[in-house]
């Protein structure tokens, strides 16, 4: 073990540096076995393609540029938590949201919003709008709205916002969305589903991207523990 830490939930990090040359040859085959997918981070992954290409073209390839650092986990439920990143929406009305999203989704009273809502939410087939005295609205999809739409919520919400100019910006956990609206730090909120496995395979599969901010995975690495110097 090179390092290791706790964090705020009592978990255990640990690094260490393997170079058994057989563990090494078991992990590279264990992970060679069945194809490998960017599930999360393929922004970053795409940054360091366009690092190495600078570095290559400056310093050719022997260099460490070549190399990407990357966390590997099995893409299963019993190993793989994958929660929703909510929307919270900016210079707009909850009122008047729910007014534009009136016409792709079905809309009906939900009382005040609480974290049971996430699973509530599945149940439903509905998102929900979370207005700034905490009560929320569900946003049941119109199927005939959304006939050519990925079965995605990030998606239905672009698709239903496509013509109307609203900044968003991204929280995870329902509490702190409810609580940065009655706070007025957003103006509405809009609670969305986890994706599901499924559609995170089929999406790789097709070679397409996810919608911005559409999965929250856990377990997550403690970031620091690792490095890497740049030049």
């Amino acid at each position: 073990p090179m390092g290791s830490c706790h964090d705020e939930h009592g978990v255990l990090h640990t690094v260490e540096r393997v170079d058994d040359a057989a563990r090494l040859a078991a992990i590279s085959a264990a992970v060679a076995s069945q194809p490998v997918l960017i599930a999360d981070g393929h922004h970053r992954y795409a940054i360091s393609r366009t690092f190495r290409d600078e570095v290559r073209a400056a310093h050719g390839t022997e260099t460490g540029a070549e190399l990407t650092l990357t966390y590997v986990a099995e893409l299963v439920a019993e190993q793989l938590s994958i929660d929703a990143i909510h929307r919270l929406y900016h210079g707009v009305s909850a009122e008047h949201l729910a007014a534009v999203l009136h016409t792709s989704f079905s809309l009906s009273e939900a009382g005040p919003v609480t974290p049971a809502f996430a699973t509530e939410m599945s149940q439903r087939g509905a998102l929900c709008l979370v207005r700034p005295d905490g009560t929320g609205q569900w946003l049941t999809p119109r199927p005939e709205v959304f006939r050519r739409v990925r079965a995605l919520d990030g998606a239905y919400l672009e698709h239903a916002l496509r013509d109307h100019d609203i900044e968003v910006s991204y929280q995870h956990g329902v509490q702190h969305v409810v609580d940065r609206v009655v706070a007025g730090v957003a103006d509405a909120g809009v609670l969305i589903r986890p994706t599901g496995i499924e559609e995170i395979r089929r999406t790789a599969d097709e070679r397409l991207l996810m919608p911005p901010k559409s999965t929250f995975f856990t377990p997550k690495l403690r970031t620091g523990l690792v490095l890497r110097p740049l030049d």
